[in-house]
């Protein structure tokens, strides 16, 4: 079913950019892309969710008790986490390999100043034949017969 939708959605032009996503050229997800990439993302109104600064956060969900906060001049946080520097790379490793185009070894050494292979060394090596995980010239990515 998976591989005669995919066949489907790639005969009539859109793009596979993700697992599970299929979008028109240039109409892709970007919040999901930047959540994906691990990159800051904005959450505005009752309910959204955001990242910055290396800190995860929610809004309250109540509208009325949003707006009131807001108006006191407060942040309208329901829940607040920081996210460490090893939590951080960790999840850029496994939410990146949710995009086809996988997890740039640059962009890793550039965001945290360490080498991939340093931080996840042996994990990084799948010797199974057909492996889920594998590795282009400077980037690791999910194979495609795993999902």
């Amino acid at each position: 079913m998976f591989e005669k939708s995919r066949q489907l959605l790639e005969e009539e032009g859109y793009l596979h950019y993700e697992i599970s996503n299929y979008a028109c050229p240039g109409f892709q997800g970007q919040h999901n892309c930047r959540y994906w990439q691990a990159k800051p993302y904005l959450g505005i109104g009752a309910g959204a969710s955001g990242y910055l600064y290396g800190e995860r956060y929610t809004n309250t969900c109540s509208v009325r008790d949003y707006i009131n906060i807001l108006s006191a001049g407060k942040l309208p946080l329901a829940q607040r986490e920081h996210v460490g520097y090893r939590e951080a790379m960790a999840e850029k490793m496994f939410l990146g390999l949710r995009l086809l185009e996988g997890v740039s070894m640059t962009d890793f050494e550039k965001q945290f100043g360490v080498k991939l292979k340093d931080v996840f060394g042996r994990s990084l090596v799948d010797d199974s034949p057909g492996g889920t995980l594998c590795r282009g010239s400077r980037v690791y990515y999910c194979g495609d017969k795993k999902y």
